[in-house]
């Protein structure tokens, strides 16, 4: 690895929003250029490109949704390095050089790692810094990612936007183009089941900008967020599942405005896993929480 060129094709899906604009910006002031920018179009509507160097347009869909798209710009690109922005999201101008470096100074010998970095989650009420720790040298993936190990944060967080990779790791164990949510994670997960889990870099300053709106995220059902768990998760792994349901699982219950169904889920994180002490006192508070602002409904 250490011998071959470190160039980066950055694959942004789009549906077209407003904001494609704003992150194709981003990666052209990279102070580590890219060598080529490709726009995924997943949308019948045109669009409307600046005129740079290195910047193609490709189409699938429209609605093939948005792991169709990734893996299409991944098989279509010519670098070496992938790297994947959404097209709300934003880089800070060193974040391929960030990464990139990381990688570099550890020099590894094979294709079988992912790069990350930390984001400035941004919302209508301000700024948060997502995650809160890295992942430890000695730590699972699937663990980083879904367990929670304290009741404030506590959880690992690796979104599409912040990833940098091998190219052949995506050819290898591709984005499952059948998802419709849980898309980054579920290849995350592929790779740490997978029989060569990935190493993982992750600089210490956020590099992203990742602006949250009412996206995908907020129209998971608790439902179909605890059967992708069931599906995906391994099954003998209990704290994991658990973790996962009665955290992810319980915030799409809560976007679904019903506390009957926040405690449904927290139930069943309990039947088909074993939730963690964090998980657990997380699990409740919300719960209470929601109890408390939303009191008469089931």
């Amino acid at each position: 690895m250490a011998e071959a060129p470190w160039t980066v094709s950055v694959v942004i899906p789009t549906v077209g929003r407003a904001e494609l604009g704003r992150a194709i910006e981003s990666v052209a002031a990279q102070s580590y250029p890219a060598a080529e920018i490709l726009i995924v179009s997943d949308t019948a509507d045109p669009i409307h490109l600046p005129d740079l160097p290195g910047l193609r347009l490709l189409t699938v869909g429209p609605r093939a949704g948005g792991n169709a798209a990734r893996q299409h710009g991944i098989e279509s690109a010519h670098g070496r390095l992938v790297a994947l922005l959404d097209d709300d999201d934003e880089w800070f101008p060193d974040h391929l050089s960030e990464l990139v470096t990381l990688v570099q100074r550890a020099n590894p010998t094979d294709d079988r790692w992912v790069a990350s970095s930390r984001v400035v989650a941004r919302r209508a009420g301000g700024d948060e810094v997502w995650p809160d720790r890295p992942i430890r040298d000695d730590e699972q993936l699937s663990h980083y990612l879904f367990r929670k190990s304290s009741v404030k944060g506590g959880v690992g967080f690796m979104q599409a936007s912040t990833l940098v990779f091998p190219r052949s790791l995506a050819m290898d164990i591709p984005f499952d183009p059948a998802l419709r949510f849980h898309q980054d994670v579920a290849w995350l997960n592929a790779l740490s089941r997978s029989s060569q889990p990935p190493r993982v870099f992750q600089p210490e300053s956020p590099t992203v900008v990742h602006h949250i709106g009412n996206g995908v995220a907020k129209s998971i059902t608790s439902a179909k967020s605890i059967a992708w768990a069931r599906q995906h998760l391994d099954a003998s792994d209990r704290r994991t599942i658990g973790d996962f349901i009665a955290v992810h699982s319980l915030n799409a219950a809560k976007n679904e405005d019903s506390v009957r169904r926040m405690w449904e889920t927290l139930r069943t994180a309990f039947t088909v896993g074993r939730p963690g002490p964090a998980a657990t006192i997380y699990a409740c508070a919300l719960i209470a929480q929601v109890s408390l602002r939303r009191p008469g409904r089931g």
